[in-house]
């Protein structure tokens, strides 16, 4: 079994631009890791969620678990350096 994956995406409003980022970046994670936890933060509904986890641009997407906590800040719309960047892997958690 893989996983489980913490993920959040911290995006500033419901645009057509920030909401299509989130949805793309949340099926990528998902087509990798089937059992992740991919939360979506709108910095602008819950500005007290934001400063709570040190969020000061957007958009920013966090992978909680497993520790380290990694951070992507900005837009990536490439699948493998998405997956790079995030340190996501189909490998069960318990071999590294």
């Amino acid at each position: 079994m893989i996983g489980p994956y913490r993920l959040e995406i911290f995006i500033s409003g419901r645009s057509l631009a920030q909401v299509r980022f989130a949805s793309f970046v949340k099926s990528v994670v998902e087509s990798v890791v089937e059992d992740a936890d991919v939360l979506i933060s709108d910095v602008v509904a819950d500005p007290a969620r934001a400063e709570e986890k040190g969020v000061v641009a957007t958009p920013q997407l966090v992978r909680w678990y497993p520790t380290p906590v990694r951070r992507v800040i900005g837009e990536v719309h490439d699948e493998a350096t998405l997956i790079h960047h995030l340190e996501i892997t189909t490998e069960p958690l318990e071999s590294w």
